[in-house]
């Protein structure tokens, strides 16, 4: 379905404007992708679980910084504790194919 409003009743109810929605958290865990997409496009979503709002799920705004391990980055390299990458990373190389005897074979040689 494509309208939101059918597709997600009856969890779904008319919250403080038309912007913003309330969700069952066992609906909201049914129907994520859709309700993720309503977010991406400007919806707010509150949560609830047993009819007590514990959540409210809204899109990010510039400027929004990112809880945990982000900021802290960011400050370190604001202080020249470090460089943040400028480009995408490389894609991960597989392991290495080696001549000759493998390392625990040698390792164990060299305990000897």
């Amino acid at each position: 379905m494509d309208d939101w409003r059918q597709e997600l009743q009856p969890g779904f109810s008319s919250g403080y404007d038309d912007r913003v929605r309330t969700v069952e958290r066992n609906e909201l865990a049914k129907r994520l992708t859709s309700c993720l997409r309503r977010v991406r496009d400007g919806e707010t979503l509150v949560v609830t679980e047993g009819g007590r709002a514990v959540a409210v799920l809204r899109p990010l705004r510039d400027g929004d910084g990112l809880p945990g391990i982000g900021d802290e980055l960011a400050s370190m390299a604001l202080r020249g504790g470090l460089s943040l990458p400028t480009a995408r990373p490389h894609a991960r190389l597989g392991p290495a194919c080696v001549a000759g005897a493998s390392v625990s074979s040698a390792v164990i040689e060299d305990r000897r």
